[in-house]
């Protein structure tokens, strides 16, 4: 029985100490035109590798597993804004027609 607690105890030492590697991003818009707060929003690589998700209600979200800090481009219509995405939690709080202006918070590189 000692030698199970005594492994036990190391596997969840081990679990607990290893890296973060998922991220998860929630997004919060506003807009003057209610039709506006529905539709695809990209998360977008240089590159081109994208991930899509419905905003409804002004409300969407991404999650997904990252190895590095890297460079994203959140797109809402025509508008785009820059992310430094690591393994983190992210909000991100704006306006659509004025999306350069957004609050982002979340994760060390992008603070």
């Amino acid at each position: 029985m000692k030698k199970f607690l005594i492994a036990m105890s190391a596997a969840l030492f081990v679990v607990a100490c290893a890296p973060q590697t998922s991220f998860q991003l929630k997004g919060k818009l506003t807009a003057e035109n209610a039709e506006q707060l529905n539709g695809p929003v990209y998360l977008m690589q240089r590159g081109g590798a994208s991930d899509t998700t419905e905003m409804v209600n002004g409300e969407f979200a991404f999650s997904g597993e990252l190895a590095e800090p890297t460079n994203y481009y959140l797109l809402v219509g025509a508008e785009n804004i820059p992310l430094f995405i690591e393994p983190a939690n992210y909000t991100v709080e704006g306006e659509i027609g004025k999306l350069r202006e957004a609050v982002i918070n979340g994760g060390e590189t992008q603070d």
